[in-house]
């Protein structure tokens, strides 16, 4: 095992090391790095999503320990099934609002502040329905308890001009983040053989958030848009010329949250925690034949089309290998394919990623050391060539970078 963790380290640094020097940076994923409304600064909004991805992971530990810490505490595991129906439902409660004002307000809401950043637009704060400013702490709070920040992610500025026909982007970053989160959490769950089972709400939560934000808005007029997907579709309509609407939109996010096998295996686990008590997801894999794989199909809404990215798993010597395509559904565009391998061994996980698009390329890496039960450390690189759809939502800067963190696991 030794020889394996470190022909991974060998081959997460060669790949780095090959990363362009002109554009090469290292970068510190503090957890303590805050914005204070209306302040100017563009690096702090350079590597959010980067950010936000170990601030929402860690979140989703501390909730998923202290539900399974409560479990022990009060004997559920001895219980009867009704009484841990009813701790799933509360403790499962607790646990997806926190985890929802995490994404909300650092995944999803400082998505919109970081795209808007990159425009040109840099004084951001939250604006309420009456032309209020929300602070922070009320922003927190109310995603905490409603599911949104209660008020209107708001920026100021002149605008820069760059890159005019990917500015839509601002609208759906927030839910491409939220979805690529629940793609790297279905990596996570494969390599590991199965996540706490209260760390749910990362894939259900974010999961869901397009199809459930589809149905939620109503198609409005051009000038009374207000939800990220209805602004979406009318851009698909009447900016691009395509022939979609709001309609197909919820349809394709709709069969894809239902054909991902990680949707079913949330609801297979929590049925199982209530028969036996076991509290980490059910084995995700499917086996046919001595072949252990499974697949997802994400959903992502692009400057000039809407995707569905569907990959295939297998496992093989518990290395996780991945195979997938991004394809137009709404609008038209080039395919884009991915390759993935992954692993984790008892202190060390490794997830390799590139994306191969016609006029470019997007990279990851992610190498992660877990101390002990409460303290892990992660190195990641991100890089990004020409053009391509994840690209532009997990690397809009287009820099090469090396992104050192903790994360948190009480």
């Amino acid at each position: 095992m030794k020889k394996n963790i470190l022909a991974a380290l060998l081959c997460t640094a060669a790949t780095m090391a090959a990363a362009p020097a002109s554009s090469e940076g290292i970068y510190l994923n503090s957890l303590l790095d805050t914005y204070e409304f209306h302040d100017i600064d563009p690096d702090f909004w350079t590597h959010q999503g980067q950010r936000a991805e170990t601030i929402v992971e860690s979140g989703e530990y501390l909730g998923s320990r202290a539900a399974e810490a409560l479990h022990n505490k009060l004997g559920i595991g001895g219980a009867t099934p009704e009484s841990r129906g009813l701790f799933l439902a509360a403790a499962g409660l607790a646990n997806w609002q926190f985890q929802q004002a995490n994404a909300i307000v650092f995944g999803h809401e400082y998505l919109h502040f970081q795209y808007r950043d990159y425009f040109g637009y840099p004084d951001h704060y939250y604006l309420s329905d009456d032309g209020e400013e929300v602070d922070k702490g009320e922003g927190y709070l109310s995603a905490l308890f409603t599911g949104h920040v209660g008020g209107t992610a708001f920026n100021v500025g002149p605008g820069n001009g760059k890159d005019p026909e990917k500015e839509i982007l601002v609208k759906s970053a927030g839910l491409n983040w939220q979805m690529n989160y629940s793609e790297d959490w279905v990596r996570r769950n494969l390599r590991s053989g199965g996540n706490p089972l209260f760390s749910f709400p990362g894939y259900l939560y974010n999961r869901t958030k397009m199809f459930g934000y589809a149905m939620a808005d109503d198609g409005g007029d051009p000038g009374s848009l207000e939800g990220d997907v209805e602004y979406m579709a009318h851009y698909y309509r009447d900016v691009m010329g395509i022939d979609a609407d709001l309609d197909d939109i919820r349809l394709y996010s709709g069969l894809a949250l239902l054909a991902s096998p990680a949707t079913w295996n949330v609801v297979s686990s929590m049925g199982e925690y209530i028969t036996t008590g076991n509290l980490t997801m059910a084995d995700p894999f499917f086996d046919a034949g001595g072949a252990r794989f499974t697949w997802d199909v994400p959903t992502y809404l692009n400057a000039e089309n809407m995707t569905l990215a569907p990959i295939a798993y297998v496992e093989v010597d518990g290395y996780v290998f991945g195979a997938g395509v991004e394809l137009p559904v709404v609008g038209e565009g080039h395919h884009e394919y991915t390759m993935t391998a992954g692993r984790k061994w008892d202190h060390v996980s490794f997830q390799a990623e590139h994306s191969f698009a016609p006029d470019g390329g997007h990279t990851e890496l992610q190498l992660g050391y877990d101390y002990n039960d409460h303290l892990g450390l992660e190195l990641r690189h991100v890089q990004s060539s020409g053009e391509s759809y994840r690209a532009d939502r997990n690397n809009l800067y287009g820099e090469a970078v090396t992104i050192a963190g903790v994360n948190l696991r009480f």
